[in-house]
Order: structure tokens, then sequence, then C-alpha cells
């Protein structure tokens, strides 16, 4: 989105993914009014990102960080089979998201944890001065 050299403010990156995530076509993008929420509230000690998402549970979830880019998606189907005198009906609803973060360099990539609780997913991203950014690819359980 900017120069190479160019270095954007912490929280501005953290945002740059999420505001300008419309402009493209991705082929899970949702639309407008079903990505859900997000509250990100930064620390001296790192970064928490709480993701309003009832309805879902914490295997439908898929939290990936790789090349300083943390990407948090789910999907879920709900569905009951009902069968009754020659007739079948199937009803289901699917849902999915998928949403992408740029990560500042000094967030320790081994401390990221996730967990989901009463409809709330939260990320975890401690911060170190000291840490150096890697382009391993990392998968964080959600407990």
């Amino acid at each position: 989105m900017f120069p190479a050299g160019f270095r954007t403010p912490v929280s501005f990156r953290l945002f740059d993914d999420a505001t300008t995530r419309d402009l493209f076509n991705h082929p899970y993008k949702m639309r407008a009014g079903q990505a859900p929420s997000v509250n990100v509230r930064e620390s001296r000690e790192g970064f928490d990102l709480e993701f309003a998402v009832p309805g879902y549970s914490k295997e439908n979830f898929s939290v990936q960080f790789e090349k300083d880019v943390l990407t948090v998606s789910a999907t879920t189907a709900q569905g009951k089979p009902e069968s009754t005198e020659g007739y079948s009906r199937r009803e289901w609803q699917t849902s999915a998201f998928i949403r992408s973060f740029s990560i500042p360099e000094d967030v320790v990539k081994e401390g990221i944890s996730a967990a989901y609780e009463n409809g709330v997913l939260r990320v975890k991203l401690p911060r170190n001065a000291a840490a150096e950014g890697t382009d391993a690819k990392k998968t964080i359980a959600v407990s």
C-alpha cells in the first residue's frame, strides 16, 4: 500500500487491512454487514484483538501468522435433515469470514495465543522490543 521505505505508525498498520479489504475481490470476502466487529487494544505489553463472533465453536476458527500478517478465519454450517412420509427436507445455514492484519515487527510470534468464550474470540499478541521478525508460518491453537 505504501512505498517499501515508508514506515507507518503501528496502530495504522494494524488497521490497514481492516479498512481496505473491501477494495479487493477476495473469493471468501464477506459483505460489509457480515464481517465480525473487532476491537483492538494496544498496550506496552502487546495487542489484544477481540472478535464478536457468536454462534461459532472454537473448532470453526483458523488463526495463522505468516510473514507479519495475522489471518483469522472461520467457517460454520448448521443443518438439520428431516424426513417424513416420502418428503425430505434439509435446511442449513452457513457463514464464513476472513480478516487479515499487518502486525508490527516487535510482536513475539511464539507468544501469540487465542481463546474463544461466550461468542468472543480473543487473540493476544505480546510485544518484545528485542524480538526480530521472521517469515516462518505459525498456526495458533484456539483454546
